[in-house]
């Protein structure tokens, strides 16, 4: 995809963790592109464990993922479409998945459904809207606040909890040289 020896690196080194990981970027800029590759590469690499993206809509069939498409029609209520995302990512818990992916934490009962996932030692991976790698955390902090989760920061921030934070921007290419 592009990223540097150092950027791979990283990425391994936090596709072996437990905890949130979470991706935030400008729209268009790849953040989907590089869940999927991540995703499909951890399920190669590691074929015993299990693999499952939660996502409104599936952007890419994703080798060796069990995929669930949660349906959360533009016109139904906030508060219904939020409720339908934590719905399927407890369902997704019961299944056991070593490794589960949120496309996009965007309502606040999918940021407390990552949280929770995350505190009982799974992976968990997620896209969020914030303007770079630092403002996710309020921006998480925001969303958790809105469901009323108790001691928000303390919990996002909770080593145990959170694993990593990127920020992804394409960069233009000016010169073909």
């Amino acid at each position: 995809l592009g990223f540097t020896e150092r950027q791979q690196e990283d990425l391994r080194f936090l596709s072996m963790r437990t905890g949130l990981n979470i991706i935030s970027g400008p729209t268009g800029h790849g953040k989907s592109t590089l869940l999927k590759h991540l995703m499909e590469s951890m399920a190669e690499d590691n074929p015993e464990k299990a693999f499952m993206s939660i996502e409104d809509p599936p952007e890419f069939p994703m080798r060796g993922v069990d995929q669930v498409l949660v349906s959360t029609k533009a016109g139904t209520d906030p508060l219904m479409r939020g409720r339908t995302y934590t719905d399927a990512i407890a369902g997704a818990m019961r299944s056991d998945p070593d490794t589960l992916m949120i496309g996009e934490v965007r309502y606040p009962e999918a940021a407390v459904a990552a949280i929770n996932a995350a505190m009982t030692g799974h992976g968990v991976w997620g896209t969020i809207h914030a303007n770079n790698a630092f403002g996710i955390i309020p921006r998480m902090v925001s969303l958790l606040n809105a469901a009323n989760f108790v001691e928000a920061m303390e919990h996002f921030c909770d080593p145990n909890v959170l694993a990593g934070l990127t920020y992804q921007r394409l960069v233009p290419v000016l010169c073909p040289h």
